[in-house]
């Protein structure tokens, strides 16, 4: 808005000096035909002929030579400042009218344009050219001084997807879903940490023995926490929003890329091992010339729609697809609090079995420590590292997690609430499972639920064990392929924008990642030697070795002495018993495979 100065009385006075000087010095035989004298025809009595009646050229007769028209001679259109004397006294000198317009200008620069920046300072390197006062040469109208409104720089309808980034190399410029609850990120990671994982640890207590094994269990939650906090941390010093930007601002583009690979190799080869452990439940599976019967298939008996292949494309159809879908993994905090949910059923169910063996007398005492009696089962004992890590994997899905949570200050709680409600689940399975089958446990103490009980309603409730843990890993599935999706859009496209911004792209790489998910399960009799292999490398390079290695390079300068003799012991830790482990695993496979003579 233009701001009409005080000094109105003053300006008309000067006005009407102008024009008296202007009269007494024109000559009388002027050759126009108008009254004024002065030569220029416009009767004006001036002789600029711009018919205003002053001397200046721009035509507003306020006696200035700027064409605001206040007089004040600032061009700025305010009239000036509010002292009485800033018109009045024309013959102070020129620094002190130099230093009361710029004043004046500043003030008025300050009142007039509060919107427009880059105005506001082509205005006063103007104004103090000039000196402030005088001939000014700025041209300025409304419109210059009429504020800007401001662009939205997103369009209303863009889809928000909080992982990526605008771009896949811009950690900064996130367009995100800043609404997600405390319970919901705790139900969310939880998810992402129970998974196949909780089905093995029975067979771990088997091996270690009930103590040592409740033990290694809270060992690696510790550390699981530990290398989470060392993520975060270095995350929030190179302001990095994803695992892999944290790993390209520690190692360049091979870090990240290494790490997308790790992701790739690891969710690929789990959700493989839940679509056959579906399948398995559901379908039934026929090992070593016996078959075990699915549920489905024993209520129903054997039809085409309840085979295996048959099961397999109803569930990624009617489950699978749909949930994958979901653009915010927020989206997925009531599946993820049904899939935790199940889980406590199934630890119910157990526990329940359980006590009723152990007042039946039907459970013997359980191993506290391993039985090693050679070198060989000293060796067995690293077998289960691969096993723990795998059970405590989230560290893909805490940045995604992070930035969707409303305060991302409570990432640590969210952490920790996770790790302890998982871990106590784990120790709980892994006590109920190994007392009610002790060493006639399997890997898979699922599979233990398809023998006779032993007590009333003993088959309502291994039915009712197995359809809750299938129906559990079909809803972790979505959560697990969520970061899967976002790598491998980094790895074949990485210049290319996120997939929050292309349809096409998030549609394609759905549907072919489920294809190959899908395929693999129908094709691959079993993968549990396999998913060992995977544990035993990319899990423990996700959970401990990359983290471990981001503080050993302490890019940031962040690392105490403390941090770096815990990433010392990660590392050692993962490399020595996992190397071991796969040894075990390769020599037991050969031992068993070798021709008996």
């Amino acid at each position: 808005m233009i701001k009409l100065g005080d000094d109105d009385d003053d300006d008309d006075d000067d006005d009407d000096d102008d024009d008296d000087d202007d009269n007494d010095d024109d000559d009388d035989d002027d050759d126009d035909d108008d009254d004024d004298s002065d030569g220029d025809g416009d009767g004006d009595g001036d002789d600029d002929g711009d018919g205003d009646g002053d001397d200046d050229d721009d035509g507003d007769g306020d006696g200035d030579d700027d064409d605001d028209g206040d007089g004040d001679g600032d061009g700025d259109g305010d009239g000036g400042d509010d002292d009485d004397d800033d018109d009045d006294d024309d013959d102070d000198d020129d620094d002190d009218d130099d230093d009361d317009d710029d004043d004046d200008d500043d003030d008025d620069d300050d009142d007039d344009d509060d919107d427009d920046d880059d105005d506001d300072d082509d205005d006063d390197d103007d104004d103090d050219d000039d000196g402030g006062g005088g001939a000014c040469n700025l041209k300025m109208t409304i419109g210059d001084v009429a504020p800007i409104p401001r662009r939205n720089s997103s369009s209303s309808d863009e889809i928000v997807a909080p992982l990526l980034p605008k771009s896949q190399g811009d950690e900064v410029a996130y367009d995100e879903f800043n609404g997600a609850s405390f319970s919901g990120a705790v139900f969310n990671l939880a998810t992402t940490i129970i998974g196949a994982g909780i089905m093995a640890l029975p067979a771990t207590m088997k091996i270690l023995g009930l103590g040592l094994g409740i033990t290694m269990i809270i060992v690696m939650a510790f550390l699981t926490d530990a290398s989470i906090e060392f993520l975060l941390r270095f995350s929030k010093a190179g302001k990095n929003r994803s695992y892999g930007g944290l790993m390209g601002g520690s190692f360049g583009n091979p870090g990240r890329i290494l790490l997308q690979v790790a992701v790739l190799v690891n969710n690929i080869g789990v959700l493989i091992v839940y679509m056959i452990i579906i399948g398995d439940v559901l379908a039934g599976k026929t090992e070593d010339g016996i078959h075990h019967f699915g549920v489905l298939e024993g209520w129903f008996g054997h039809h085409w729609w309840n085979g295996r292949a048959a099961i397999l494309l109803i569930t990624t159809l009617g489950v699978f697809a749909p949930l994958a879908c979901f653009k915010r993994i927020d989206s997925l905090k009531f599946t993820s609090a049904l899939s935790v949910a199940l889980a406590v059923v199934f630890l119910i169910i157990t526990a329940g079995i359980s006590i009723m063996k152990l007042i039946s007398g039907g459970v013997a005492m359980p191993r506290l420590l391993p039985d090693v009696t050679d070198l060989t089962s000293f060796w067995n004992l690293f077998t289960v590292v691969p096993v723990l890590v795998t059970a405590f994997i989230c560290h893909y899905n805490v940045h995604s997690i992070q930035n969707e949570l409303e305060d991302a200050s409570q990432i640590r709680p969210v952490v920790r609430s996770a790790l302890m409600l998982c871990s106590s689940v784990y120790i709980m399975t892994s006590i109920f499972g190994f007392l009610l089958f002790g060493d006639d446990t399997l890997d898979d103490v699922l599979a233990n639920f398809d023998t006779d009980l032993g007590i009333p309603f003993g088959s309502i409730l291994n039915d009712a064990v197995r359809v809750s843990y299938a129906l559990h890993l079909m809803l972790v599935f979505p959560i697990v392929f969520y970061p899967l999706r976002i790598n491998i859009d980094g790895l074949l496209f990485p210049s290319a924008r996120s997939l929050s911004t292309s349809n096409v792209r998030f549609g394609c790489l759905t549907a072919g990642l489920i294809s190959v998910i899908f395929l693999g399960a129908n094709f691959i009799p079993s993968i549990w030697d396999a998913f060992q292999f995977t544990g035993a490398t990319a899990a423990v390079c996700l959970g401990f070795i990359f983290p471990a290695s981001i503080i050993l390079k302490d890019r940031h300068g962040k690392a105490t002495n403390r941090d770096t003799t815990l990433a010392i012991f990660m590392i050692v830790l993962a490399v020595l018993s996992n190397a071991i482990a796969i040894y075990s695993d390769a020599y037991a496979l050969f031992k068993k495979n070798a021709p008996r003579e």
